[in-house]
């Protein structure tokens, strides 16, 4: 029985990341979502807290566009315009 005041979760909610290194002793129970990543560099921090994360429904990558075209932006608010412009 759980004790008072404890929340219920559902088994197949729970996710288990395993990293090498560490001891079992180090193992954390995170409430929310963990991604098991890396940092690009040394001087990222290790931890972010009240992280805002976009979900995105396109690739980031740089790809060549068909037929030669070539997109440049200057102004980052214009991004959602020429977007619809190349897409159609």
């Amino acid at each position: 029985m759980a004790p008072p005041g404890a929340s219920k979760i559902a088994v197949d909610q729970i996710n288990i990341l395993k990293s090498c290194g560490g001891s079992a002793r180090e193992s954390t129970l995170v409430k929310g979502y963990a991604l098991n990543c890396t940092r690009a560099s040394p001087a990222m921090p290790l931890a972010v807290r009240d992280a805002k994360i976009a979900c995105i429904d396109f690739s980031l990558r740089k790809e060549k566009m068909s037929m030669g075209y070539q997109v440049v932006v200057q102004d980052t608010s214009k991004v959602s315009k020429q977007r619809q412009f190349v897409l159609g």
